[in-house]
């Protein structure tokens, strides 16, 4: 299948150097003066290209667009935590630091053991620095407006299917955490699942999102809904205040938390690791069209 002008012809390289699986195909989407690039790595399985992740990256990338797009490959280790969920068993990569527990580790290898890492396509849009903005809820406006309207379809292009017929997820880190929340509530139609990974929000706005989840899910219905941070995270509790308050109001939402710091050392470790992991799970469960619309 030819992905168009912007596909690379070399599939990608871990952090170690060893060769990903994972083809990188650059392009550009116009339309939105705050981004207009974004890197997307598909898996060799048409059948697992439909499925797709949206991550947004955090506010250190927000300086360039190249850097952004290439946040999570050469920073966040999903390069290289792709290939070891595909490639087990899960072993640690940072021997003096247990970001990845020992009942973390049985625990994913048990679970891989009996349905292994399928994989799907990620995609990783320019994330701008929407508090930068005159008005930050009119950029994450005009965001969101580009992601559902213009970088899906894109994708959807390259992959030589509709948008309709994607199953399309939304996470991000830190200041991406943040705004993948925001994008979500404000076109929820568009995506069949919804995370924040150490998202840079405090409590008044996970108290917010609380009545603002209600609705989203009252209109289309439930999502499955992921929170992950890492025990000296600094917004660890918000994180926490949105999950247990949103079972006050029965809406179930996964909260993972591991130890660690706010930094990239602990998503190369576990934090990209357990993204990946998750959605692969739950993007399997869902049917061909759920989300992209």
């Amino acid at each position: 299948m030819i992905l168009g002008s912007g596909a690379l012809a070399l599939a990608g390289t871990t952090s170690a150097g060893a060769p990903s699986e994972l083809e990188e195909h650059e392009f550009e989407v116009p339309g939105e003066r705050l981004a207009r690039r974004c890197l997307l790595l598909t898996p060799p399985s048409a059948a697992d290209r439909k499925r797709v992740l949206l991550l947004c990256h955090g506010l250190g990338e927000t300086s360039s667009e190249g850097l952004g797009i290439r946040a999570f490959a050469d920073r966040y280790g999903l390069l290289s935590c792709y290939q070891r969920l595909r490639s087990p068993p899960v072993a640690r990569t940072m021997k003096d630091t247990p970001f990845l527990t020992d009942e973390r580790l049985v625990s994913l290898n048990d679970a891989l053991g009996k349905a292994p890492f399928r994989g799907f396509s990620v995609a990783c849009p320019f994330t701008p620095n929407v508090f930068r903005q005159p008005s930050t809820a009119a950029a994450l406006d005009r965001y969101a407006a580009w992601l559902v309207d213009s970088v899906v379809p894109a994708i959807a292009k390259r992959l030589g299917h509709a948008p309709a017929e994607l199953v399309t997820a939304i996470d991000g880190v830190s200041l991406g955490g943040y705004v993948s929340l925001e994008v979500f509530l404000r076109r929820p139609r568009a995506f069949a699942a919804v995370g924040s990974t150490q998202g840079a929000f405090g409590i008044p706005l996970a108290d917010a999102y609380v009545t603002r989840f209600e609705r989203a899910f009252s209109d289309v219905g439930r999502r499955p809904l992921r929170v992950a941070t890492s025990e000296w995270d600094g917004g660890r509790k918000a994180s926490e205040r949105l999950v247990r308050e949103l079972g006050k109001k029965g809406i179930e939402a996964r909260l993972s938390i591991s130890p660690g710091p706010h930094d990239q050392r602990w998503l190369r470790e576990v934090g990209t690791l357990d993204l990946l992991f998750d959605y692969d799970r739950v993007l399997g469960r869902l049917p061909a069209g759920a989300g992209g619309a």
